[in-house]
């Protein structure tokens, strides 16, 4: 014999479905949830971020002075080896002066030449299209009398 309940009778140990407003409930809590997590997660990687970044310009800053350290060292290297072949202090070291001003007016000059670039012209010219178009569909809606 088998056990089947008979079509009105209710199985004794299921549960009732649940309702609209528990499901809903269960619902927006995951949604909160996950929600939470996610700002969670965001917080722990801009925080890390910000360590990394600090920690980068650090190390940034310590090889500056390092690269300025080096090129000094290299420059005394190049006025004793001046002096020692025979050469006066003074003209050295003006030598030397000459070859760091030139160096320095190509850098400026390289700098001032990169700085043309910073305008954005292309995107500046995009926008500004963009908002004539923007502009010419609404005189155009404008103008146009509702059919009707």
């Amino acid at each position: 014999m088998s056990e089947t309940p008979e079509p009105g009778a209710e199985a004794p140990n299921e549960a009732p479905p649940p309702s609209f407003l528990r499901i809903l409930e269960l619902s927006l809590r995951g949604l909160w949830a996950q929600c939470v997590g996610l700002f969670d997660l965001a917080a722990l990687e801009t925080r890390l971020a910000v360590l990394n970044m600090v920690e980068m310009v650090a190390l940034a800053l310590c090889a500056g002075l390092f690269a300025i350290t080096a090129w000094w060292l290299l420059l005394a290297g190049l006025t004793a080896q001046m002096v020692h072949s025979g050469m006066s202090l003074a003209m050295a070291l003006f030598i030397i002066g000459f070859i760091n001003v030139v160096l320095a007016v190509f850098a400026v000059l390289r700098i001032r030449k990169l700085g043309e670039t910073l305008h954005f012209d292309a995107t500046r010219a995009a926008l500004i299209a963009a908002a004539r178009i923007n502009d010419d569909s609404a005189d155009a809606a404008e103008s146009t009398p509702p059919q009707g």
